[in-house]
């Protein structure tokens, strides 16, 4: 690959677009209750969601995920005349919580037209349809699972700071038939409820990589450093002629200075005299 004057293999290569990641799910639990918790007289559940930090990066979606479990229990007591009688018992069972930004109302759940706006997760189980004993029937428990979900792109509603709630609530009705005023009706239920929640969105870009400092090229075998500049240097037959004045001027100061070393030899070579000494002549 060729590349232009200055440019490294880095600062050419293409910048990758980020690409959406999902976090993991996030789950809170609401434990084991009777039946029914309403808006209306205070008893509903709230869960509560973490809203999507947009320091992350973009946001694309949320998931939200609702699974409940439902246990049913049921009595039936006949108070008649004759041993036994033809009795059908339906009961219906009813799970619901918002989808923000729908707002929450303590209305009994919507109808099928508004069930886009919630989780909604209905039940109905024939307790009995047929001859019932004259006195307390007892039915075996039903534990019964429910579940749905949601998704949202609506960053307005599940971006910023704070929490998001949703309300959690339910309902349960009994029909019967067949025996008059005659019987009582004796129901048991509980529910429990988990909810999980996880956000799809695309990573913030990091700021451009600091590029590495300028270092000089370095010279190749293709390339080799140049000799270095010749260094001038003076021989004696590049020096001028001297005239007879400029000779005398220059051979003064040797002699003057071989004569004085003469001098100073002679002076060292010489012994001191004693007092009253004389030096003999030479």
């Amino acid at each position: 690959m060729t590349l232009g004057a200055g440019a490294t293999a880095a600062q050419a290569a293409p910048v990758e677009e980020a690409q959406p990641v999902t976090t993991e799910w996030v789950c809170s639990t609401m434990p084991s209750r009777v039946t029914d918790f309403r808006v209306f007289n205070g008893t509903a559940h709230t869960f509560a969601i973490q809203k999507f930090d947009a320091a992350l990066g973009s946001f694309v979606s949320i998931e939200v995920s609702l699974d409940a479990q439902l246990t049913a229990g049921m009595q039936v007591n006949l108070n008649l005349t004759e041993p036994a009688a033809d009795v059908t018992v339906n009961a219906r069972y009813e799970l619901w919580m918002n989808i923000p930004p729908e707002a929450v109302t303590p209305n009994f759940p919507p109808g099928p037209s508004d069930r886009s706006s919630t989780i909604y997760l209905p039940l109905e189980i024939p307790w009995a349809n047929g001859p019932l004993p004259n006195g307390p029937t007892v039915f075996n428990t039903r534990v019964e699972s429910l579940g749905g979900s949601f998704t949202s792109l609506d960053s307005g509603v599940w971006s910023g700071s704070g929490l998001q709630t949703l309300i959690f609530q339910s309902n349960t009705t009994i029909g019967a038939t067949g025996v008059g005023g005659n019987g009582e009706y004796i129901q048991n239920t509980t529910a429990s409820a988990d909810l999980c929640y996880r956000y799809t969105y695309v990573p913030a870009a990091s700021g451009p990589e600091p590029e590495p400092p300028s270092t000089p090229d370095e010279p190749t075998e293709s390339d080799p450093a140049p000799d270095p500049e010749p260094t001038p240097e003076t021989t004696l037959q590049e020096l001028p002629a001297l005239g007879a004045g400029d000779r005398f001027s220059a051979v003064l100061p040797l002699a003057l200075g071989a004569a004085l070393t003469i001098l100073a030899g002679m002076m060292l070579r010489q012994r001191p005299l004693a007092l009253g000494e004389v030096r003999p002549p030479r």
